[in-house]
């Protein structure tokens, strides 16, 4: 009797392991078509945004007060009957987008309640300059937030250099640039800023120190004047020097051949449109007070300019328009949606070695030649300066597209990429070694409210360096990998998180170091992964989603805190993934994955495409943030791929574990 029941225990064991067994495969089927059916459905929208099948563009922006601004600029350089540039349009945009407060912010930020006092008075001023009346009750509701803010007097340096510029501020007050730093020839070549400062920097204060220098002023009447807008009254006027001689006409011939220096191909003046804008000022200026003879040159400068700032950026016949895009970034866009395509599995191999190739032949700076290897550009008109980040995704997507067919790329991307290296052990985004100068911050103490000044070694950066050389086999072993994981480690907070320098903010620091550090061979139950994963948990939303706000660079209360948005929530589930990568996930890293994970599917079956409500990317830390419709397109495509491809794995494991 006994050994009847044993039997029929055993035999009941054996039946109930079938059953789970075929449970398990049912369950990891329903989950495959679901899934399938949301990756499906993500991959059609990135493959329907391709143009000629090769390449994407999302048009990252940072906010339409640039678009408001440039009516001024067109008026003030004469050329506004031959810009695209609709007043009506512009009115809308503006008008639509005023706050409750009366103000007006760059960006979306779904957290914050009040408005931003620089954004306010660029939209103000181009209301005004667009012919609104300054009495109507959007105007005064505008004026009473910027002046309940300080007034024009609280405005930071680079809108005030415009106040300047059109007569609404005195060149007196803003603050002094030496021009030395410029200048090209003599003693002045040992110390030339261009090799101190960030890339982007450079191009922006070059003209900015010539029209500081001739107290540049260009009268375009009382439409463009803000009084109004001051807390104390209106200050005293600039009057331009009559006579330029009185400023030097030698320095102003070398600032003037250095500007034409920073012309690129396209037509921008170091890539970016308000760096082009300033710089045709300053040209204009030359060429109208100083030497007339140029002017034909200026001209043909400025038509190709304006070709290209309304053309590629201002007025792009795409959702990009009158939204702010100051510069082109589609090749890093087309990096991300060949990475997200990839990843999630995209049946089309034709399609991915198309992207391969168009990121090859037109971003990969084969011409630009630094230690003679080769680096990647951002987008059009960055061929002088290749970035890094960039240079090591493109790494990751042709060494999983194709690694046989693209092994001479790979390798001498690899190579630069070295070459790059901050003595830190760390990576910036464009130079090396353009750490923090206390000589240059102590000269240029008032500009630190407008910009970043210089491109040090971030953790976001160098994590992606990392998952890049992992990716073609590099490990510990080798000195520079080890010294750069000593600076990602380094970096770590005590609540286990990471400052994030390119995107917002801690959560894309700390998903940077989790996935670079495990890659690279830090086991992923170690003391600082398992902190930053601790901390990851810890800001889960109840939603499910991870946010947080722009603010987060400024005030410590909204670190890894804010509404859920699709892109941080991918960003957060990559870092736990690699948990799950090295199948050590903890219980609690597991639940935390899966409530994200249906986040995002949830977000996608609602709407049919995933969507930012708040800006996820950084310009300048605490000061610019920018909106990249790319981000929300694909990295919660690349988060379902490499999740489905592990869950696929690990259910096959465990099936087979059963069977046996």
């Amino acid at each position: 009797m006994l050994f009847d029941c044993k039997f029929i225990l055993i035999l009941f064991f054996v039946m109930f392991s079938r059953f789970f067994s075929i449970f398990l495969l049912t369950v990891a089927c329903i989950f495959a078509v679901t899934s399938g059916n949301v990756i499906q459905r993500a991959q059609l929208n990135i493959v329907d945004k391709l143009i000629n099948g090769s390449h994407v563009n999302y048009y990252p922006h940072l906010g339409k007060q640039y678009i408001g601004m440039y009516f001024i600029q067109l008026t003030g350089l004469g050329l506004l009957d031959k810009s695209e540039f609709s007043v009506e349009r512009m009115k809308r945009e503006l008008m639509h987008s005023q706050r409750e407060d009366g103000g007006w912010t760059f960006v979306v930020d779904q957290n914050r309640q009040d408005s931003e006092l620089d954004a306010s008075i660029y939209s103000y001023w181009a209301l005004k300059a667009m012919g609104m009346n300054p009495n109507t009750h959007p105007m005064l509701r505008a004026r009473a937030y910027i002046l309940s803010r300080g007034g024009i007097e609280a405005a930071p340096a680079m809108l005030r250099m415009w106040l300047c510029l059109f007569g609404n501020y005195d060149w007196d007050e803003f603050p002094n640039i030496p021009v030395f730093p410029f200048i090209q020839k003599h003693v002045f070549k040992l110390y030339q800023l261009k090799s101190k400062v960030a890339q982007w920097v450079y191009p922006h204060v070059l003209p900015i120190a010539y029209l500081k220098r001739v107290r540049a002023v260009i009268d375009l009447g009382p439409r463009f004047v803000i009084d109004e807008l001051y807390l104390n009254g209106a200050i005293r006027r600039t009057e331009m020097p009559h006579n330029v001689a009185e400023v030097s006409g030698d320095v102003l011939h070398e600032l003037k051949a250095e500007i034409l220096n920073q012309l690129q191909p396209c037509g921008t003046f170091g890539t970016y449109t308000v760096s082009t804008l300033y710089s045709l000022f300053a040209l204009q200026h030359y060429s109208t007070y100083v030497n007339g003879t140029f002017f034909p040159e200026f001209k043909r400068i400025v038509a190709k300019s304006q070709r290209y700032i309304e053309h590629t950026c201002y007025f792009s016949r795409t959702p990009g328009a009158y939204q702010g895009i100051l510069d082109d970034g589609h090749f890093w866009d087309t990096i991300l949606a060949g990475q997200a395509l990839a990843e999630s599995g995209y049946g089309d191999g034709e399609v991915l070695r198309k992207i391969c190739d168009y990121l090859i032949d037109h971003a990969l700076l084969k011409t630009h030649s630094l230690h003679g290897v080769w680096g990647v550009a951002y987008g059009k008109d960055f061929w002088r300066y290749p970035d890094i980040d960039d240079t090591a995704e493109l790494i990751l997507l042709l060494e999983m597209v194709d690694r046989v067919k693209y092994r001479t790329y790979i390798d001498r991307m690899v190579e630069w990429v070295f070459t790059m290296q901050n003595w830190s052990g760390g990576w910036g985004a464009f130079n090396k070694d353009r750490v923090p100068s206390a000589v240059i911050k102590y000269f240029a103490r008032s500009f630190l409210d407008s910009a970043e000044l210089f491109d040090d070694a971030t953790v976001d950066v160098t994590g992606h360096v990392l998952e890049a050389l992992a990716a073609v086999g590099y490990t510990q072993k080798d000195k520079r990998v080890a010294l750069a994981v000593r600076f990602v480690s380094s970096w770590q907070d005590g609540d286990g998180a990471y400052w994030g320098r390119w995107g917002v903010n801690y959560i894309y620091g700390t998903w940077s170091a989790v996935v670079g550090l495990h890659r690279i061979g830090v086991p992923v139950d170690s003391k600082a992964i398992t902190k930053a994963l601790d901390w990851i948990i810890l800001m889960q939303n109840d939603d499910g989603g991870w946010g947080e706000s722009t603010m987060s660079y400024n005030d410590p209360k909204w670190k890894g805190k804010g509404l859920s948005t699709d892109t941080q929530t991918a960003w957060a589930c990559l870092a736990l993934i690699e948990a799950y990568h090295a199948m050590k996930c903890t219980p609690d890293q597991k639940m935390a994955l899966e409530r994200g994970i249906a986040y995002l599917e949830t977000r996608i079956g609602h709407s049919r495409r995933w969507s930012d409500h708040s800006a996820v990317g950084t310009g300048h830390p605490g000061i610019v943030f920018m909106q990249y419709p790319a981000y929300s397109q694909t990295f919660p495509l690349i988060t379902l791929g490499r999740y489905y491809s592990l869950l696929r794995v690990q259910n096959s494991v465990a099936l087979a574990q059963e069977v046996e």
